[in-house]
């Protein structure tokens, strides 16, 4: 599996498949990434030039009959956006797990163990 994460790498799919496509199971395209490179934020977006980049790359994968890689992570309607064609999803990352249940778990601490005067020392570090 290769990631491509830039509107460089987008445009140079087609080359790169061509020269090593054989070895090459599926193509991962780190929609973040590449859309920070253009100068758009999110996983997605209507931008006319990060349209014509999805096409593009999504035509290319096309042309060479390779698998389409990524995430789908989120409500369900964005599941349902970040799935779309995907042959390989990752439905969790460690990253967005330990977030999740991390903040859920200090919320579930807080009320548990709320802030005491030890010894006349009250501290409390805020996340």
């Amino acid at each position: 599996m290769i990631q491509i994460e830039t509107l460089e790498g987008i445009k140079n799919l087609d080359a790169i498949l061509t020269e090593c496509g054989e070895y090459i199971d599926s193509v991962w395209l780190g929609s973040l990434d590449a859309r920070i490179s253009m100068g758009y934020s999110g996983l997605g977006g209507a931008e006319p030039e990060w349209l014509e980049a999805l096409a593009l790359f999504e035509s290319t994968l096309a042309k060479h009959n390779q698998a389409y890689s990524g995430f789908s992570l989120g409500p369900p309607e964005a599941k349902a956006m970040l799935s779309k064609g995907k042959s390989f999803l990752m439905v969790a990352a460690d990253f967005f797990s330990i977030v999740g249940s991390g903040c859920a778990d200090l919320a579930e601490a807080r009320k548990i163990y709320p802030a005491k005067n030890q010894n006349g020392v009250l501290k409390r570090i805020d996340v």
